[in-house]
């Protein structure tokens, strides 16, 4: 629905509620027998209450308002709105038109229209909040975290009928909130009863919204989800969402940072150029994954030679065949070697030199 449309049928809507709301002050005033010299002026009335009340309404921008997330903020602006439509009304009555209203009647229907509009709108919210259900393509989602960001990703997922995941619980260890709800979603238990919540509301996935918390608890709680069978996922840096760098569809997948239990090392790569420089640089396990990384590395520093040292034959040479289309200047030497061999290793030495050591090699499963 454009703007343009919405804001006339919400000011025909106000309208409609401040006709009421000047009829009910009527009839609570005369308890049911108004007088005619009052009614008489009732078509007169009208007009001028609700054109006023209007510009009171639009000046104080309640027809920009998003009422799907209404909060005390526009309470706060209807009810501003309304008493100086009131107090408007009743300067123009009483200085310009003379129109026969008894004074009662302005606080009487200001009350009323207070009540009617303000509940009206907040009614809507409430709907919304409360009868928005998850829709047939929706994944059942479980949220770790019941703050400020369990909240957002809520709030989100509860307003998006395209949304990949319904919001069924939160998980929290925060003691205070057990029992309680959060924008209508209810905190569900602990860390402690994750796998069992995951059991008893057939929960898809698992959101993971706690962006400040340590890497080490995140951890945790990681090692506990994988263990349920549930998808995993998890909830970008709260300062991109805010920055609108990531979007709420942009919730991704654990990945191995997550996993570490510690800030990842950064590595400046720039600061070692001159460190490997015209060297002869040794990498031992440089057919692993690992070691193959570091030659690849090193090689844009043009090190005078590279010695790929590891136990398995085809993978030392499936890096020397990349290192020589990707750096046809560079000195590659491949070497066979178990690096437990220390005759064969001293040999390596002996011969040729190195300048520096990058030592890779490893079992690739280290408890």
């Amino acid at each position: 629905m454009s703007y343009a449309m919405r804001m006339v049928l919400l000011a025909v809507f106000d309208a409609v509620i401040v006709s009421i709301s000047f009829l009910i002050a009527n009839y609570l005033r005369f308890e049911g027998d108004i007088p005619y010299q009052y009614t008489k002026e009732i078509p007169f009335v009208l007009p001028l209450t609700i054109g006023i009340h209007f510009i009171s309404l639009y000046f104080f921008k309640l027809y920009r308002k998003v009422w799907l997330y209404a909060s005390v903020g526009e309470l706060i602006s209807i009810i501003k709105a309304l008493v100086i439509g009131s107090v408007a009304f009743y300067v123009v009555n009483v200085l310009v038109v003379h129109l026969d209203v008894p004074r009662s009647i302005y606080l009487i229907s200001m009350m009323v229209s207070i009540l009617l509009i303000g509940g009206s709108r907040f009614v809507w919210r409430l709907y919304n909040d409360n009868y928005m259900k998850k829709q047939p393509h929706q994944r059942r989602a479980l949220i770790i975290g019941a703050g400020g960001s369990g909240s957002f990703v809520v709030k989100q997922l509860k307003h998006q009928r395209d949304a990949e995941f319904y919001p069924i619980g939160f998980i929290d260890d925060d003691p205070k909130k057990q029992r309680l709800e959060v924008l209508g979603v209810p905190v569900l238990g602990t860390r402690k009863e994750i796998a069992q919540v995951i059991r008893n509301y057939e929960i898809d996935d698992i959101v993971l919204a706690i962006p400040s918390a340590p890497k080490s608890e995140v951890a945790k709680i990681i090692d506990i989800c994988k263990k349920t069978g549930a998808r995993l996922r998890i909830l970008p840096r709260v300062q991109d969402l805010i920055d609108g760098k990531i979007s709420i569809q942009r919730i991704r997948d654990v990945d191995v940072e997550d996993l570490l239990g510690r800030e990842p090392i950064k590595v400046d790569l720039e600061g070692i150029a001159n460190y490997v420089e015209d060297k002869v640089v040794l990498v031992t396990g440089a057919g692993g994954s690992i070691g193959s990384e570091l030659c690849r590395q090193v090689a844009r520093f043009k090190p005078r030679q590279i010695l790929l040292l590891g136990h398995g034959e085809n993978s030392i040479y499936n890096i020397e065949l990349e290192l020589k289309k990707n750096f046809p200047d560079l000195a590659i030497e491949p070497l066979i070697a178990e690096i437990q061999d220390r005759d064969r290793i001293d040999d390596v030495f002996n011969q040729y030199r190195p300048n520096v050591v990058f030592h890779a090699a490893a079992h690739k499963h280290v408890p």
